[in-house]
């Protein structure tokens, strides 16, 4: 009695998915080296695995996941909110960037030689939003118009921690617990309503009044002091910074963009392995459903 052989096996050995898909998922979405992939495979299982393997491992990945990656750029822009944020990899030894724009449930990661707009441009999920997109003041981010805007205030709970604790002025301390004050009554009971907001909004430009108190605004250019800069930004974008307090799409801070971007990714040599993040796409998204997709292998 014969069976017939199954027909992904076309070599005497080879590696199967279920080998393959935890290789690129520790090199992918860990940072595993190739070299450190190559000793843990020895130590675990006494294979030896060459970084060629890893990296055609990768590359077919890469391949198989184009319609996943297509299938993000449609999905993420119809979002009712979503995280923008990046980060810096090496490609080849050169330095690029890597633009993240993620939901709770989806996350997008590109790779470009560029930071900015000419690389948001490309992957085209940005200039397609609609809806709210929240990030920190990275300033290309604003010549979307198309969208709505609401700052992370994790980034100004930082700022505020340094004018603080290290420049001693109280009203970085107030506005710090006024945020956090606003966080805790949504939890609790929701987005306000237009009153309540009127009130909350009186409460933040008094304690920014008392801000202003030590640092008057100037007009014009000039170097001015951290504190300075970061309360003309709070004055400046006043709607963006509450935005949380009246509308439930919008979350308190983008940090699911910034613990998407994880280890910054180093990518191999072009002749090694062609440079994309599909993969990192994917793996991104297993991340939160637990799964790994040696399918896709």
């Amino acid at each position: 009695m014969r069976a017939s052989f199954p027909e992904r096996v076309i070599a005497p050995a080879q590696y199967g998915p279920r080998f393959r898909a935890p290789m690129v998922y520790l090199n992918q979405q860990q940072g595993l080296p190739y070299e450190r992939l190559t000793q843990l495979c020895q130590d675990f299982y006494g294979q030896p695995l060459s970084e060629a393997t890893v990296a055609s491992a990768n590359e077919r990945t890469y391949q198989q996941l184009a319609p996943f990656e297509q299938r993000l750029q449609v999905l993420l822009p119809q979002a009712p909110a979503a995280n923008l944020d990046e980060s810096g990899g090496r490609v080849a030894g050169k330095l690029h960037w890597v633009p993240v724009v993620s939901t709770p449930q989806l996350t997008f990661y590109g790779v470009h030689p560029k930071r900015g707009r000419e690389a948001m441009d490309q992957f085209e999920i940005v200039p397609r939003c609609r809806h709210f997109v929240i990030h920190d003041h990275f300033k290309p981010y604003f010549g979307y118009t198309q969208c709505l805007h609401a700052l992370c205030n994790e980034h100004h709970l930082r700022e505020l921690k340094f004018v603080f604790e290290q420049e001693h002025e109280p009203w970085a301390g107030q506005m710090s617990r006024f945020l956090l004050d606003c966080l805790a009554r949504r939890k609790q009971e929701g987005v306000l309503e237009e009153r309540q907001f009127q009130k909350v909004r009186r409460q933040y430009r008094a304690i920014l009044k008392q801000g202003r108190w030590l640092h008057p605004r100037v007009q014009g250019g000039g170097a001015q002091s951290k504190a300075a800069n970061l309360l003309r930004r709070l004055e400046d974008f006043e709607w963006n910074v509450l935005a949380f307090t009246v509308f439930e799409e919008v979350p308190f801070t983008n940090n699911g963009a910034h613990a998407a971007r994880g280890m910054s990714p180093i990518m191999p040599p072009p002749g090694l392995c062609r440079a994309g993040l599909s993969d990192l796409d994917f793996s991104g998204r297993c991340g939160k459903q637990l799964v790994v997709g040696a399918a896709y292998l």
